[in-house]
């Protein structure tokens, strides 16, 4: 289960974008879209728990599939 302050909810929802996405871009130097999944991965952990958007991201890597969990 994912918990997200009601704001970043209504900022999906109103088709804006999100200020994790644009933290990420700014981090990378590079839009969503050409960031490797590895390093977009550790880039979400990064920017949404110090944003805390999400208290805790456990990325876990089974065999070739990585899975993402965030805590809120």
């Amino acid at each position: 289960m994912v918990t997200i302050h009601r704001n970043y909810f209504e900022d999906i929802l109103a088709n804006n974008i999100p200020v994790g996405e644009t933290t990420i871009e700014y981090l990378s130097k590079k839009t969503i879209r050409k960031i490797q999944l590895n390093d977009l991965l550790v880039l979400i952990k990064e920017v949404y728990e110090n944003s805390r958007i999400v208290n805790r991201v456990d990325i876990e890597r089974i065999q070739s599939f990585t899975m993402i969990k965030g805590r809120g």
